[in-house]
């Protein structure tokens, strides 16, 4: 189950991987291409991998946009890529599509993370506030930029540098905790 959400040039993610019910581990939900088009996937974890490895090892607009999936049946997987100019984009097992909003979110706890937004919590923000509210929704915010985007969000507590993404520590609701 995931939490994924995209806001003012930023795309943030939990790290929590279920089988179901069962946890199963920590995993890289988003990933980033050469010239700077960030995505994140939700749904079964072997296309999930499948596809953010095509996705960063791709250009922009190129054999990501062609990829199905090679598990059929009861697998099931979407993704959101946010193009170098801000165009969204959603995808599935069938295709994608473009959508135009101010902000988006993709997983199990979507209507959380969109009402936080509508209130005014940044991407960051409303993952954190999924990994705290959301019973399948859980790890560490993992955050990839669009080129040129500043960190936003007064509840940023501290950021460390893993490679291209960042680990956030997030205070929420008056309670300090690791997202």
């Amino acid at each position: 189950m995931t939490a994924i959400a995209y806001k003012d040039g930023i795309l943030a993610a939990d790290s929590s991987c279920y089988a179901g019910e069962t946890y199963q581990g920590e995993v890289t939900k988003l990933a980033r291409t050469r010239d700077g088009a960030v995505a994140g996937a939700s749904g079964d974890s072997t296309l999930c991998d499948e596809f953010l490895r095509l996705f960063q090892n791709s250009k922009a607009d190129r054999e990501w946009l062609e990829w199905r999936p090679t598990i059929v049946g009861s697998a099931q997987f979407s993704a959101v890529v946010v193009m170098p100019d801000g165009e969204i984009r959603q995808l599935d097992e069938s295709g994608y599509f473009p959508v135009k909003a101010a902000f988006y979110t993709e997983g199990s706890a979507s209507k959380l993370m969109i009402g936080a937004m509508a209130a005014g919590a940044s991407a960051e923000e409303a993952v954190a506030i999924a990994i705290k509210y959301d019973a399948h929704c859980g790890g560490e915010v993992q955050v990839e930029r669009l080129a040129g985007e500043r960190p936003q969000g007064v509840a940023t507590l501290q950021r460390l540098q893993a490679g291209t993404q960042e680990k956030v520590l997030m205070r929420v609701t008056g309670a300090t905790f690791r997202a």
